[in-house]
């Protein structure tokens, strides 16, 4: 049986599959980015530089953060607008003919705004 050559610079793993690395496979350069650390680290410490990395993206909710007309954010029960409903209360509240009758007279639902000033 062969004799394992061991040196001073390598030592045994514990996993099986995992080799003591020689120095001359090391890596060269041991930053993420792949330059030297010239801040004076030690070797293999990853700084904030190089996690911190703006992307250039933009949040999705700048996008769709938005009011988007019609979607039903600010609908009545009817589906209408703002705008839409008042138009509407104007054109059902105007009187069509002689108001010569007391409100009194008239049924609750069908007194709407009898005097509307437009």
């Amino acid at each position: 049986m062969p004799k394992l050559n061991e040196t001073s610079h390598s030592r045994r793993s514990d996993f099986a599959n995992d080799e003591p690395i020689r120095p001359e496979d090391a890596a060269v350069l041991d930053s993420p980015v792949g330059h030297e650390d010239r801040h004076g680290a030690e070797p293999g410490f990853v700084g904030a530089d190089d996690v911190d990395q703006p992307l250039g993206a933009r949040p999705r909710s700048e996008i769709t953060g938005r009011h988007d007309e019609g979607a039903g954010a600010n609908e009545t029960m009817d589906g209408l607008s703002e705008t839409e409903e008042l138009t509407r209360s104007y054109a059902e509240d105007i009187p069509t003919g002689d108001n010569d009758e007391d409100e009194e007279d008239i049924p609750v639902f069908e007194r709407g705004r009898s005097n509307t000033d437009l």
